[in-house]
């Protein structure tokens, strides 16, 4: 049936069609009080605005002193409500549609017919909050101010939780008055008042928001433009377009995907029927371009088009306007929407129509774009979106004049496995643009990057290096890739502009190739000439040079290594190899293309480190940091390593340069007074060169603990539970005093992960080293000034209101300046190891469980950034709903770690697997925020009326005590045996019968401190498993076994050989080897004083007093007999105790020993028994104690293990007849023999 109008619907008594529904709804008209609820309402939608301050002059006459641009976190909170929607996809790229145009021209009653129809759409998947369907407020067809004041922010209903949500940006109009809107605002004087909201522009010259500012920030930001027109405003409207489109388009360089444009005609009061139909768009571009062909004949488009070298014709096929607006945008579509009421095109059916294919264009137009960033890697994610929107309004603030740069933006997704050579390769550059000869720069670049492809390929230094491993395919393909990367988005044109008139200067173009699309630009940004990208440097530079260069100076290098290693010696190989790699750096130094350190300097310019000041500064956070990454010396921020370019970066050096684990024990020094298998000392800077002769203020050389060979990491899980972490404090107290070696609990474990409150425990003891003790004294301090309540919270019968009113219990500046005191230093950077103690935090963002750790940099992975003050760390892992507000530092909400993972133990452990993936299984201690018989008490009021967040909160509150998730961890499938037997829980119990303590239940503090001083649980041997670490009779207080399982950790073995037998099992030979040495005296010599005797599978093994002094490095080597099919092997040491207990990595699978040997590079030497001669000394050549003399017997040869009577060889150190544990039956037993000691040396000489 034919639809003929309004009336004919009426006599039909048909129902209204959508179209009608729609219209009714839009265009619903205000009271005078509806309007002032509505703009109040909508204020929420605020994004950002040009602020004026002004002032009287002395005439009395208002004048502007000062602008700001004024941002709100609009744009974070609608990429939280997307991602709060669904938790699948976690990863969500947002697209902005921007509407703009002249005041009148009904763009926020389109915007608000669009977020209807989303509504329609998205009604029938889920339920909708309030935020989902906000909409702008219309003005009255008839005023002449625009409604809109500054840019508001809305979300498409439809495609919100989505994987590439739709945001619709709702500028203020072109050419009107004062917006309605600021008659019932002030939200931007509000956010003014808020230091980091405030991005100045300065008082010497007055700029026009709508059109200067506007125009470049949604340019930068959108993927799609759609200009609205009144439909009798052609000609005008095409001039406006043309600058605010030159606008947005001349202050951006580099910028590889251009915006698609919609030219709508809204309100048209003459219109073709064609322009409505199936195909109407088509019609109506065509009408709308021919039409304006007489543009060109006024001066302005004619000099513009000429300056593009567009031809101006009658010629049907290319239209001069489209070519015009093709230089500013990557496509071109218009849409005419008839004026309701007018003619027979004006219906709310063909409206809505028209309406509908304006969503569909946006909606692909939307998706093509995306997909082009994609290809470009300028498609952005939520996190770095947000990133890129602080950094474009930092870049105006400080560079007003200066075009916003797309190739810094490829730095947020441009990770992959060439992306460190591809950064090596623009920093050079870069960083050597003014050398004249640039043929200086190109042999020590690709010098370098040979060594270092070289210097990688011998992953051990027991490794032979075959010459055809190195520069293998893969390699190669890095290779090419990386510098195909360099010279597509790096590489700037070679176009040079010269004009022959009198002083005018030259120029050169500022675009890279992959973002030539606008043609050639200079520096301002300004539209130059027409014409594709030029050669430069890619002449002297291709990709074939680079490659080739490379591969040529490997062959090299290789040559020279096998030549003065006498041919194959690995240890001789590495070394030249290394130190070719060091001539390398400092050739890199020589030329500018690396920092090089000077007297009494910080090892760069002065810039950089005001620059990691900046990028620790909490106000200016992510603008300043993000302006380094590619603006300023990149060493600071690194997440590879400039030193081998193979490897994340972990560690911060005095100088504050970044460099890996790996190259600093490549470059590691040796003292007496360290352990070298255990420390690293680093003389200088690998990068810069810095040192202790240079610069007295640097702590040189730089000293740092790592973690041994065949060690267990040592594993701390702190649960969340708020103030209750004081009983943690105090269990990590007592701990400490029953180790009795005066090291802080911190020294005692590799890494350690926290949750909640106990996130900043974690801080405290790992990375700031401090005593438990002493932090435990504190910590009431800091309760007691973190927890201020706001007015009415804690007010019996305004509780609910109160806290719906500040969303929050307590004041957020209160604790923000009480964890900022608690934490010494804590402006100080969150990333850069300074000691062994790796910590990460958990913070819950996005409705996942994030990690902000201090070896770890951050990505968009599991890792937040952390580039942050601590203070910052803190606040994010403690941030618990409903008790305090989101931090939004990083970009979006960061709330409590605990939502997610209160007891992080599972996480600690995945984490320990992935940091040392080939080390032994961690040795793990999960403490409990303490237990009792019911749960703590639910708090009043709501979380935000976020239902997932709400469940989230609900959930934790109920499980806050963590037993079941350990539980559930300790009885996984993926906790294997020989972990499991090393992992332990510390746990108060309350008061029975009484509630647990509340997250902010500051009252019970010293209470819950009494009861851990109390807790007492005994510790359960678990015989069963054949790796428990404790051997022998332990009727001892779990606290008392886990503080000597730590002290034994300090204790490791080293193996140096091993030997085959045709009989029996292999003989291995090692040393026993101790953490502490000489440089910590006073701990090392507790530790000494203290160790009783080892026990190498039953037989004691006892001290040397003379030989084993605090004075020299601690060492004895052994050597022993496996036996087949005896179980795991056993060490342990003594500490005066009915007991023993396993040093570190042991009990260990021979298979174990045997995997390490392999990877080593390490044969197994045959050695027989029963020859001719039947003696070892054919193997006592070595520098660490002999094999020879082992047995007394006349024929000097091995005694027959199996057949000894008493099981056991005699004379083993002074263990015969020492007192033994009985024998199983069961192989597999803990108890049963594991090998037999062959002899013990108490030498002090190292093993080769």
């Amino acid at each position: 049936m034919t639809r003929k109008g309004k009336q004919d619907r009426h006599r039909r008594n048909l129902p209204p069609s959508q179209g009608e529904i729609l219209w009714g709804q839009v265009t619903r008209e205000y009271t005078d009080a509806d309007l002032e609820r509505a703009f109040i309402e909508d204020e929420k939608a605020k994004w950002f605005g040009v602020l004026s301050k002004k002032v009287k002059n002395k005439a009395g006459e208002s004048v502007v002193e000062s602008q700001h641009i004024v941002g709100t976190l609009r744009l974070r909170d609608l990429i939280n409500q997307s991602l709060n929607i669904n938790s699948n996809p976690s990863t969500q790229f947002p697209s902005i549609v921007s509407f703009v145009g002249g005041t009148g021209s009904g763009k926020s009653l389109l915007i608000k017919y669009l977020i209807s129809l989303g509504i329609a759409d998205a009604e029938n998947s889920r339920p909708l909050t309030r935020e989902d369907v906000r909409k702008p407020v219309c003005g009255k067809p008839a005023s002449f101010r625009p409604t809109t004041g500054g840019v508001n922010l809305y979300a498409d209903p439809f495609t919100l939780g989505t994987a590439s949500p739709l945001f619709i940006a709702d500028c203020e109009g072109i050419g009107g008055k004062a917006p309605i809107a600021n008659d019932y605002q002030g939200i931007l004087q509000r956010c003014a008042q808020k230091s980091f909201s405030i991005r100045s522009l300065g008082s010497k010259k007055q700029l026009d928001g709508i059109k200067t500012i506007y125009p470049r920030l949604l340019y930068i930001f959108s993927d799609v433009i759609c200009y609205v027109t009144k439909g009798n405003e052609w000609p005008s409207t095409v001039k406006l377009l043309m600058d605010w489109s030159t606008t947005g388009a001349q202050h951006a360089i580099n910028q590889a995907t251009l915006p698609a444009l919609i030219l709508v005609v809204n309100n048209g009061t003459e219109g073709r029927k064609e322009w409505v139909a199936e195909d109407g768009q088509v019609m109506f571009a065509q009408d709308f371009l021919e039409e304006m062909r007489s543009l060109f004949e006024t001066p302005g488009l004619e000099g513009l088009a000429k300056k593009y070298g567009i031809t101006v014709d009658d010629s049907p096929e290319v239209n001069p306007l489209k070519q015009l607006f093709l230089k500013s945008y990557s496509s071109v579509h218009f849409h005419f929407v008839p004026r309701k009421g007018v003619g027979t095109l004006g219906t709310p059916d063909i409206i809505y129509n028209q309406i509908v294919k304006l969503k569909q264009t946006i909606e692909t137009e939307s998706k093509r774009v995306q997909e082009t960033r994609k290809k470009s890697w300028t498609k952005f994610n939520g996190i770095q979106l947000i990133s890129i929107v602080d950094h474009a309004f930092y870049h105006i603030i400080q560079n007003p004049e200066k075009p916003f740069d797309f190739g810094f933006c490829r730095q947020f997704t441009m990770q992959s496995a060439h992306t460190p050579f591809t950064r090596f390769l623009q920093v050079c550059f870069d960083r050597t643009a003014a050398n004249d000869d640039r043929s200086r720069v190109f042999e020590p670049i690709t010098g370098f990057l040979a060594s270092a492809i070289v210097r990688n390929a011998q992953q051990n230094k027991n490794q032979v290096v075959v010459d055809l491993h190195v520069f293998h395919n893969r390699i190669e393909t890095l290779c090419k890739t990386a510098v195909s990367e360099f010279l597509e988005n790096y590489v700037t044109c070679s176009y040079v502009h010269r004009e022959d008139r009198p002083r005018s200067r030259s120029w050169t173009c500022s675009n890279t190739r992959s973002g030539h699309t606008k043609g050639h630009q200079n520096g301002l940004g300004f539209f130059s000439a027409d014409g594709d990208y030029e050669d430069g440097i890619t002449k002297i530079y291709s990709e074939d040079k680079l490659v080739t260069s490379i591969k040529t100076r490997i062959d090299e290098l290789l040559g020279e290594a096998k030549l003065k290693s006498a041919g194959f010696d690995p240890y001789s190989w590495r070394e030249v190899v290394e130190a070719k790699h060091k001539a390398n750096i400092k050739t890199l130094r020589g030329i500018g293309a690396y920092p090089t350190a000077t007297v009494g300097d910080n090892s760069d310019d002065d810039a950089e480190l005001t620059l990691l000041k900046n990028m620790i500064n909490t106000r200016e956070l992510i603008p300043k940091a993000l302006v380094t990454v590619v603006k300023e010396p990149p060493f600071l921020k690194a997440k590879f390593c400039f030193c081998c370019l193979f490897r994340t970066s972990e560690y911060r050096l005095p100088c504050q340069h970044l460099v890996c684990e790996a190259c600093l024990k490549d470059y590691s020094s040796t003292i007496l007074s360290r352990e070298p298998k255990c420390s690293v000392v680093l003389e200088e800077c690998m990068i810069c060169g810095d040192n202790a002769r240079l610069n007295n203020d640097h702590i040189w050389p730089f000293v740092v603990p790592i973690l041994p060979e065949l060690t267990n990491p040592r594993v701390l899980s702190l649960d969340g539970a708020g103030v209750r972490a004081i009983t943690q404090l105090v269990l990590l107290e007592r701990l400490e005093a029953l180790i009795g070696l005066g090291l802080p609990i911190g020294f005692f474990f590799d890494l350690i992960v926290g949750s909640s409150i106990s996130g900043i425990v974690a801080l405290g003891i790992g990375i700031q080293g401090l005593h438990a003790s002493e932090y435990s004294r504190r910590f009431k301090e800091l309760c007691t000034k973190a927890f201020v309540p706001r007015f009415g919270t804690k007010t019996v019968g305004l509780q609910w209101l109160a806290t719906w009113w500040w969303e929050s219990i307590y004041a957020q500046e209160s604790y923000e300046e009480a964890v900022e005191k608690h934490l010494e230093n804590a402006h100080l950077s969150m990333f850069g190891l300074e000691s062994h103690c790796r910590v990460a935090v958990t913070t819950t963002a996005m409705l996942d469980c994030r990690l902000i750790a201090n070896y770890d940099i951050g990505d968009d992975g599991n890792y937040m950034n952390s580039m942050i003050p601590l203070s910052t760390a803190a606040k994010c892992t403690s941030a618990a709903p409903l008790y305090l507000a989101p931090v939004l530092d990083l970009g979006v909400e960061c709330r409590d770690g605990g939502l997610k993972a209160n007891n992080p133990v599972q996480l600690a452990v995945d984490e320990a697997r992935h940091l040392w993936d080939k080390a032994r299984p961690p040795l793990v201690l999960s403490i409990g925020s303490g237990r009792s018989s019911h749960p703590q008490l639910e708090p009043t009021g709501s979380v935000n009326g976020n239902k997932s967040m709400e469940d989230l909160f609900t959930t934790w509150l109920k499980s806050m005590n963590g037993d079941q998730a350990w539980e559930d961890f300790y009885n996984s499938g993926n906790s294997d045996g020989d972990m499991i037997a090393r992992c332990n829980r510390l746990n108060v119990n309350f008061l029975q019968g009484t509630s647990e303590p509340a997250f902010d239940d500051v009252d019970r503090i010293g209470e819950m401190a009494s009861d851990a001083r109390k807790f007492d649980e005994k510790y359960v041997q678990r015989t069963h498993l054949v790796y428990e670490p404790i051997y022998g009779p332990c009727d001892t207080s779990t606290l008392n076994a886990q503080a000597g399982i730590l002290k034994a950790s300090l204790y490791f073995f080293h193996p140096h050989r091993i030997f085959r037998r045709m009989q029996n099992g292999p003989v291995i030979k090692g040393s026993l080897k101790c953490r502490l040495g000489p440089f910590e005296m006073t701990p090392f010599e507790k530790l000494l004083n203290t160790t009783s005797y080892f026990m190498v599978n039953r037989h004691r093994v006892d001290m040397d007093r003379q030989r084993q002094t605090p004075n020299q490095l601690f060492e004895i080597p052994i050597t022993f007999e496996y036996i087949p099919g005896s179980g795991p092997i056993r060490i342990d040491v003594n500490f005066g105790d009915p007991y023993s207990i396993a040093i570190s990595g042991f009990p260990m699978d021979l298979q174990v020993l045997r995997d390490y040997y392999r990877e080593n590079w390490i044969e197994e030497e045959n050695l027989e028994v029963g020859d001719a001669d039947g003696e070892l000394a054919d193997v006592d050549d070595d520098a660490d104690g002999e094999l020879a003399d082992v047995d007394d017997d006349a024929d000097g040869e091995l005694a027959d293990v199996d057949d000894d009577a008493d099981g056991e060889l005699a004379d083993v150190g002074t263990g015969r007849n020492q007192p033994q544990q009985s024998t199983s039956s069961d192989g597999n037993d803990l108890t049963a023999d594991s090998f037999e000691i062959i002899t013990v040396t108490s030498s002090n000489t190292s093993g080769p």
